[in-house]
């Protein structure tokens, strides 16, 4: 089957996508620039009284005192303008987050677990969490910065000059406009891209841990721990490298700045003492250039976030829009019909790997309340067979029935919510046993979850815990064992009564004997409930289950 790919948007199209997103937040996005505005405009103003009072002083002057007092009332005014862009700022920026992470989680909820087929984890993982993170900084760090670095060195230049005369103010005027819209494009492109191939690298290295984590246990059995290691090393060595570009461009906007603020300074004395313009004016241009160009520093901050930023957004932008492979149907499941799944000549082959099918040609009908039990080495296509059931893909041809009814045609929420699957792995939440049930169905009462439990022989171990329901399980918690985890992840799937069972090895980490007996009560307890058993062996087994093999 072949997965659709989609274009690959402008920058101008990114920007607008994240801007639509998170539109709550503009009006105080607006609030945050006008304050930092006024914020660093208050420090150029007090940086200029200050050393034009220290010039008074030298040239004779006695009195100072309202000097003082205004420089103080404006520190005052500053600092609580500086905590209104902070709180602002921040404000912004965290609810920026929300947004974009509940817009992206929306958006690839109804994916999945089909979107895996054309997305690594790993990729995903650090594209919903540091890719949205570096745009949040957009937000935090270079809009409002953006704004101010060039609103206030044109403000303060165009003032100056109406009050002390177009010569002097030529310069802080040239100088800081030249800081601010000329100094951030030094070096911008390649910044941007180096930036976007270390996103990618990155990706890789979060890719490759994810894989080393969930592996572990294969990794340490064949030895292979120092190559793992060394990979790793290898990967991130590379996004240093790769990094590079972008730090030496950074490093030389920011020299570029420092030596335009000294040599405005040291310009704006030599015009003014030319000029014979009074010491004082001298003094206060002269105090204002030194924090004249924090406004457009900020923007050459902002600048060196940018490159990140927009290649995060264009990232995020690719992940949010893969195609929807699984399209929702309109038909809701008659859950008083008894059971018949059929599949029709289905065949099934990765996107990647289109010469080599998972599954060919599988036909196969299951009825009523009928224990079926898949049984094949690995790669022969049974945890496909029963993964295409629940949609997490199209079979590359032929077609699934349920009840007479191709399966495309059923609500996606409908047909999940009537087919459980019990997977190899458990997947648990790190809370209490009650919570990891509940999850699955929230309504479900005390009494009906100790009865699963019971079902799935689980309930007198945790009775004999010390806080029973309330103790604490999943994957960072060592309560349970694995293959008490792996009969709680059954008991969950049984709360939610389902018409089907999906059972993926769900007793691998189980002995014989605890096998049988839960076998039994599923018998006892479910004998309308169709099972669909994925297992590599075909042994221990009685009459009444029906054993398919598959083969690739």
């Amino acid at each position: 089957m072949t997965m659709p790919t989609t274009m690959t948007p402008s920058l101008k199209e990114v920007v607008r996508w994240v801007l639509s997103l998170t539109r709550p937040v503009h009006t105080p996005l607006y609030f945050s620039i006008v304050m930092r505005i006024i914020q660093l405009s208050l420090g150029i103003m007090i940086f200029g009284l200050a050393v034009q009072a220290v010039v008074t002083v030298i040239m004779g002057a006695n009195q100072i005192t309202s000097t003082l007092i205004t420089l103080t009332v404006l520190a005052a005014i500053k600092a609580l303008v500086y905590y209104l862009e902070q709180f602002s700022g921040h404000y912004v920026a965290f609810k920026a987050l929300e947004l974009l992470r509940g817009a992206a989680f929306s958006q690839l909820w109804p994916k999945a677990p089909g979107v895996l087929r054309s997305t690594k984890s790993g990729e995903l993982v650090t594209s919903l969490t540091r890719d949205i993170d570096r745009i949040e900084v957009l937000y935090a760090h270079t809009i409002a910065p953006a704004i101010a670095g060039i609103t206030v060195p044109l403000g303060f230049g165009i003032a100056w000059g109406k009050l002390y005369g177009w010569q002097l103010s030529a310069i802080p005027l040239v100088f800081g406009l030249f800081s601010a819209l000329v100094v951030p494009l030094i070096g911008a492109k390649k910044s941007f891209t180096a930036t976007q191939n270390v996103l990618r690298k990155r990706r890789e290295l979060a890719q490759h841990v994810t894989d080393s984590v969930f592996g572990a246990e294969e990794v340490v059995s064949y030895g292979r721990q120092q190559e793992r290691l060394e990979q790793n090393w290898d990967i991130a060595g590379d996004v240093a490298k790769l990094a590079i570009p972008a730090a030496h461009y950074r490093a030389l906007r920011r020299g570029i700045n420092l030596g335009l603020t000294y040599t405005c300074v040291l310009g704006v004395l030599i015009v003014g003492i030319a000029s014979n313009t009074h010491p004082t004016n001298i003094a206060f241009i002269m105090g204002g250039c030194l924090l004249l160009f924090d406004a457009p520093r900020g923007l050459e901050d902002a600048a060196g976030a940018l490159d990140h930023s927009l290649a995060a957004a264009r990232r995020l932008h690719h992940i949010c829009h893969l195609p929807t492979t699984v399209s929702d149907g309109t038909l809701r499941v008659d859950r008083t019909h008894p059971v018949t799944i059929s599949w029709d000549n289905v065949s099934y082959v990765y996107p990647d790997a289109p010469e080599k099918p998972v599954l060919e040609g599988f036909t196969h009908t299951i009825t009523h309340g009928e224990h079926v039990i898949f049984v094949a080495p690995s790669g022969s296509g049974k945890s496909t067979a029963a993964q295409l059931l629940l949609r997490f893909d199209n079979p590359s041809s032929g077609e699934i029935f349920l009840n007479g009814i191709a399966i495309s045609q059923y609500q996606l929420a409908e047909l999940r919510q009537a087919i459980a699957l019990v997977p190899q792995r458990s997947e648990l939440l790190t809370a209490s046993i009650r919570s990891n049930l509940l999850l699955a169905c929230p309504d479900a009462t005390e009494e009906a979850m100790w009865q699963v439990l019971s079902v799935v022989h689980l309930d007198q171990e945790i009775r004999r815990l010390p806080q029973g329901l309330d103790s604490l399980t999943g994957t960072e918690v060592a309560g349970l064992s694995g293959g008490q985890m792996q009969r709680l992840c059954l008991a969950r799937a049984l709360l939610t009564q389902p018409l089907v069972l999906v059972l993926d090895e769900f007793t691998a980490n189980v002995n014989a004997e605890l096998d049988q007996a839960i076998r039994r009560s599923l018998a006892k307890y479910y004998p309308q409930l169709t099972i669909i058993e994925i297992s590599h062996r075909a042994h221990e087994y009685n009459e009444k289950q029906r054993i398919i093999p598959l083969f690739s």
